[in-house]
Parts: C-alpha cells; structure tokens; sequence
C-alpha cells in the first residue's frame, strides 16, 4: 500500500511542478490582481523576479495611475525619471533653465525601482506570494546616485537657493544607509546590473564622457563613443588645414586681380548621377549622396555650362605678377587675398555629389575646412572627413557650432588620457 502511494506521488510530480510554473507565470501578467510581474521590463531588467503592486502604489507614486501592462510600466517609469519629480521638485530646483531636458541621474532606473519593488505595502507581499524576497540596492550605487544629483544640482542656474537645496539634499543621502531598501551591503542589486550602459548614465553619453574623464571605473571602458577622436587627431586636422590654407592663399592671391569669377544658377533638384566620362582625379569610397540617414532624399545640384567650366578653370590657374605694379597695389593685393581666407571649421548641412572633376563632394555630417570663398556663391575647402579638396557651393555647409567643437574635444581629452593609461 506505501510502495502504490508512493508510485501514485512520484508520477503526480510533473503535474504539480506544471500546474506550480502556470500559477506564477498567470500571476502578475497584468495588474488585475494587484500585482505586476516585472519579467521582461526593460526599464527594470534586474528585478525580472520581482513583483510591484498596482494601482496601490499609484497612491505614493501618481505616475503609476493606469498602469495595465509591463509595456505601460515601463512608459511611465521612464517618463518619470526624466522629468522634474524625481529629484529637482523634492529638492525645490524647478528652475525654468531646464524646462526641456531634465539631466539624468546616474543610476536613476535602478533606484525606483528598488523603490517600488521594495515598498512594504504593496510590493513585497506581491513577491512573497511566489516565495521571492528582493534584495536590496547596494549602498555604493545609491551613493552613486546621490553624487551625480549633488553634482548636477550644483548649477545655480539650475538650483538658485543653494542653501535649501543642501539640506533637502542632506535627508534625501540618509535614505543610503537607514532604509533597508537602499543600504545592501552583501547580497544587493548593482546598478551595472540593471544600467550597464555608459556606467549607468542612460542616454547622457555626454555625462558618461565627462565622469570617465575623471575616474578609472571599469565601466569607462565600454563607453566607446568617447574615443572618437584623440588630441593628436584633432591637432592634425588643424595643422592639415592650416597648411592647405597657407598653400592655397599662397596660389591664389595672385589670381584675385583679375576676378573672372562668373555668378552661376544652382537649385534643389532630384540627383541624377554624372555621366561615366567624367573624369575625376580624387574618389570618395563613401556611400552615395542620396543614402545618408540625415537625407531627404533630394541633393544639391548644379546645371553646368561652358561659360561656368571655363569660370572655375580660371581659379586654378596662376597669374603672374607685372613688373610695372607699385609696392602699395602689391600690398592691396595681398591684404585682399588674406581676407578670403576663412580658417574655421564647418560643418556639411546638404549633401552634394560632384559634377565635375575640380569639385568637392559632401556628405551631411561632414567637416569642411573653408580656404576661399567666392562671390558667385561658390567655395575653395578641403573636406577634413574624406582628405578630399575641391569647390563647393556654399549653401551646402554651416558654421560648425560650439556644442559639436566642444564635444570634439571633450571626447579628444578622454582618449588622450585614456592613452596615457596605458
């Protein structure tokens, strides 16, 4: 009788570990029982085991109101923690200089959602039903959120009365070692687990960039956008510029007299490749014009007659000084050629696909030291992305801004010293 009960409770085994699987996985896919299974939340991927309680969290937390789904979790979470209610509006820094993009947080993801998955109320008996107890935040990520908000709040421009913010700041640190939500010492959630991306800075390359300039955190070494560019290259790019410069006004100044510079009609039209016989003496092995992501589809294109070909020849041939000009004309002359060169870099707002062998093709995106301009609209620069020269139409390319400079050489500081490393 024991060996048949036993026969019978070995072979009900697989069905009660079906019917167990089936209860949890039903349990929490969606809020209609109060709790929310956080399996496949990507703005919560280390607490897949865990649960949330819904709506009656939305009470200490309003942004979870109409909260259905993992899909509709995520939206609002991650809406949340880009707006001022995470932690400008507790620390009175609502300052209208951020109105549009609210500074990330490092490791903001992953302190709410510790927040929420650890609330007592809701959320923890929501994980017990499954037999799941959350682990807590470890302390240093905490404290790693907590120096990213005191460095960002530290902007006057952002936080006016810095006095009121200190000690908002003080109470919202000691949550790091007396909640035991946030102070895990030993078996805790890293922030890297859940943020591995830019060390935990979400989208902010920028932040990322600028805190691996100043630490050694093995996480920099996964921030691969901060080494597109290292001093050595950028000062090449300088010195390769200045040097076409200095050539080409060299050549060029002695032109300038005469001015056969023709004015020439150009417009946006649907690009239609050259014929295979022209012939051209620098190639740019890039896609083509019309395929970058930036493009509408329509480039800048221009209608050529013998009277422009003969036009751009003529800036490219050399003039010989008279004999008979006085010191002064030879003094004008040069004064005037100087004042043609544009030494600053720009950067390519429309593509445009070379139609004759003198010209210089563009890609958006593109840097473009300007050598020359030209007052039939037209420009003499060497296109710092490709190592090509040629002429361009100007309407084809915008002053490179201080942001993108600026962020040209932050980048090029990162890598520098990151070399020096090692």
């Amino acid at each position: 009788m024991y060996v048949l009960f036993r026969l019978i409770d070995l072979s009900m085994l697989p069905l009660l570990v079906l019917f167990y699987s089936l209860s949890t996985s039903v349990l929490g896919q969606d809020a209609s029982d109060g709790c929310l299974s956080l399996l496949n939340s990507k703005a919560c991927p280390a607490f897949s085991e865990f649960y949330v309680g819904v709506p009656g969290l939305a009470e200490r937390y309003p942004f979870l109101y109409n909260i259905t789904d993992i899909l509709s979790f995520d939206e609002s979470l991650l809406a949340y923690v880009h707006s001022t209610a995470d932690y400008l509006a507790p620390l009175q820094c609502t300052h209208q200089a951020y109105t549009t993009k609210i500074p990330y947080a490092r490791y903001s993801l992953t302190r709410i959602c510790t927040g929420l998955v650890q609330d007592p109320d809701y959320s923890l008996p929501c994980s017990y039903k499954v037999n799941q107890a959350p682990p807590p935040l470890c302390e240093i990520t905490c404290e790693n959120y907590m120096d990213s908000v005191t460095q960002i709040t530290s902007d006057i421009s952002l936080c006016p009365d810095q006095a009121q913010k200190d000690a908002l700041l003080l109470t919202l640190k000691s949550q790091c070692t007396t909640w035991q939500g946030y102070n895990g010492t030993g078996n805790c959630i890293m922030g890297a687990a859940n943020e591995p991306d830019n060390c935990g800075f979400g989208n902010d390359t920028t932040s990322a960039c600028s805190y691996c300039k100043n630490n050694n955190d093995t996480c920099c070494q996964y921030v691969n956008t901060c080494r597109a560019l290292s001093n050595g290259a950028l000062a090449g790019i300088v010195v390769a510029c200045l040097a076409v410069v200095a050539i080409i006004i060299s050549f060029f100044y002695l032109c300038y007299r005469r001015k056969h510079i023709h004015k020439n009609n150009f417009s946006f039209t649907t690009y239609i490749p050259p014929p295979k016989n022209i012939p051209s003496h620098e190639s740019d092995p890039r896609p083509p014009y019309g395929s970058h992501a930036g493009s509408s589809g329509h480039t800048l294109t221009a209608y050529h007659d013998k009277q422009r070909h003969s036009s751009l020849h003529r800036r490219s041939l050399p003039i010989e000084t008279s004999p008979f000009m006085t010191h002064e004309e030879l003094e004008e002359e040069h004064v005037m050629a100087q004042q043609l060169a544009v030494e600053e870099l720009f950067e390519v707002v429309h593509p445009y696909p070379p139609q004759m062998a003198d010209e210089l093709g563009l890609h958006v995106g593109d840097i473009v030291c300007l050598a020359m301009r030209f007052d039939d609209g037209w420009a003499l620069g060497f296109n710092v992305t490709t190592g090509l020269k040629g002429v361009f139409p100007m309407v084809c390319i915008a002053l490179a801004s201080e942001e993108l400079l600026e962020r040209l050489l932050q980048t090029a500081d990162i890598a520098d010293e990151e070399h020096s490393h090692h």
